[in-house]
């Protein structure tokens, strides 16, 4: 029968000792670098996120300003929607504005509109702007929600997005959050999208316009998301 030396046991039991010291060495770096590697992906994780979040706050202060920058300095912006806004019936106060005559050179009673005409103004007024050079989406609705301008169709005006929630919640003085979204899937059939953009991620700010504590409509801005997403 085979035998082992003293020497060889000794270098056996060693040896067994050796190969456990290993494996236990290998486990708890192994667990430690499956750890390590949670926990960077967590907060790379977290670090995207804040970033987003940081972005959309930007973005979102970025595109106020630039409605604001558009509202405050043109004048006829506002009396176009005061007017607008006084034909569905927002009586509550004196705007500041004198609203325009229709072409007879009276005023259109409760519920005659002249869209073509506020149309018409804001197109020649709004293709000038900052905004609506950069943006992809630029549509401006009167309080009743009623499209009266849409840069993806400069001669598509009436559409009715009053239906729309977001929308709605804009003209109801509610804060409306920052939305990624496709045109397709926030507009639905409401209204006409360039259709290069129909299925493509934008970023899609809806904002009140307000004079005096009156909210006399909303414009709809929307960009491109891609560029952020990707990386």
């Amino acid at each position: 029968m085979f035998t082992l030396s003293f020497q060889n046991r000794i270098l056996l039991i060693f040896g067994s000792l050796l190969l456990a010291v290993l494996l236990f060495t290998f486990l708890v770096v192994n667990n430690q670098v499956r750890n390590n590697a949670k926990s960077s992906i967590y907060k790379n994780f977290r670090r995207t996120e804040t970033a987003f979040e940081e972005f959309k706050a930007r973005r979102l202060e970025t595109i106020a300003s630039e409605i604001y920058s558009v509202t405050s300095r043109n004048p006829r912006f506002f009396s176009i929607l005061a007017e607008s806004a006084h034909q569905t019936g927002d009586r509550g106060g004196d705007l500041g504005f004198d609203t325009a005559p229709s072409k007879g050179g009276g005023r259109h009673p409760q519920g005659q509109s002249n869209l073509p005409d506020l149309h018409r103004l804001l197109l020649s007024l709004l293709p000038d702007t900052v905004l609506y050079r950069r943006t992809d989406i630029f549509i401006v609705v009167n309080l009743g929600g009623t499209v009266l301008f849409n840069k993806a169709k400069r001669d598509e005006f009436g559409n009715d997005l009053s239906l729309n929630p977001v929308v709605a919640a804009a003209l109801s003085g509610q804060q409306v959050p920052f939305l990624y979204a496709t045109p397709r899937s926030f507009f639905g059939a409401g209204i006409h999208y360039a259709e290069p953009l129909a299925d493509r991620i934008e970023q899609i700010i809806v904002m009140p316009v307000e004079h005096r504590h009156h909210i006399l409509g909303a414009v709809i801005v929307g960009d491109a998301a891609e560029p952020f997403i990707s990386d």
